[in-house]
């Protein structure tokens, strides 16, 4: 009688039908696939508008002010997590279009908000080597 309770209650298990729909709850082999890639752009574009503002005179001489190198402040670039990353990307294109921020032309930047941003740089890559 158990051996006939445990075939029949190992059948109604495999036979459930959340097993066999299981499935529906999984995300898809093309969904995930389609995040990777928006990620990827995504981290390439914020990489690219972080560079831009590191290439400038500016930020070279407000990286000097803060007693760094402007070239490890680029090299550091890529060991920043993706939100990190983002998150200087943002303040850095703020530099170019908010007025507040200190944007006085195609190529100009306000010094105090260059340096900050460096000293928010070298503190995020010093925090990801620890």
């Amino acid at each position: 009688m158990r051996r006939l309770l445990a075939i029949v209650t190992v059948a109604a298990t495999l036979l459930s039908p959340s097993l066999v729909l299981s499935s529906d709850h999984m995300v898809g082999t093309k969904t995930v696939q389609e995040r990777l890639t928006q990620a990827q752009k995504q981290r390439e574009t914020d990489s690219l508008a972080l560079r831009s503002v590191l290439a400038t005179p500016e930020a070279a001489a407000a990286a000097t002010a803060v007693g760094t190198r402007i070239d490890r402040l680029q090299k550091g670039v890529s060991t920043l997590s993706d939100q990190e990353l983002h998150n200087l990307a943002v303040r850095a294109e703020a530099l170019r279009s908010n007025p507040v921020a200190g944007h006085y032309g195609d190529y100009g930047y306000h010094d105090f908000f260059t340096i900050l941003l460096i000293v928010a740089l070298v503190v995020v890559i010093l925090a990801a080597a620890d």
